[in-house]
């Protein structure tokens, strides 16, 4: 058969049987369309994992508290006669006994309510951190001040705000 053939025999065929051809036609634009739309999420997924993974960058140490051995369960340093845990001192004493540390911030993570007025917001993520932090964690301030060394000093009550917190309380 020649080629004129073929096509002419597959368009008869098409022609007598337009909801087959419609369909068939459906099926095979809606499976490419789902495998264009998985590969583009999944390469979607792959970027941000990539980006949050370098946005840590490749010259932090993270030094976190463990259980000790003997204690079964419940939190690090509490109770049991476990060590007291990792203290401030613990990690001045890393930044100063290192050669070329940038900077140390400690971390502890909980979370609140915040008011202003009578503007409440529950379940507010807070991070209480040392003066370092935006030095460590690559940040920076688009107005305003970061904590420092005269408030850690004097407990002074601060806080950084995040764009979307300071949007919603003001």
């Amino acid at each position: 058969m020649r080629l004129t053939d073929i096509l002419r025999t597959a368009w008869e065929g098409m022609w007598a049987n337009k909801l087959r051809a419609l369909l068939t036609a459906l099926g095979v634009i809606i499976g490419v369309a789902a495998v264009i739309v998985s590969i583009g999420i999944s390469a979607g997924t792959e970027a941000t994992i990539a980006d949050q993974i370098t946005s840590l960058g490749s010259n932090l140490l993270f030094v976190q508290q463990g259980f000790t051995a003997g204690r079964a369960g419940g939190p690090p340093g509490g109770g049991g006669g476990g060590a007291a845990g990792l203290t401030y001192d613990d990690a001045l004493a890393l930044g100063t006994s290192i050669a070329d540390v940038a900077g140390i911030a400690t971390e502890r993570n909980s979370s609140f309510s915040a008011k202003f007025e009578s503007t409440v917001i529950d379940a507010v993520p807070v991070i209480g951190t040392t003066v370092d932090y935006p030095v460590v964690r690559d940040v920076a301030l688009s107005t305003g001040r970061f904590l420092n060394a005269t408030d850690l000093d004097k407990a002074n009550k601060v806080v950084v705000l995040g764009y979307s917190l300071a949007q919603d309380l003001f």
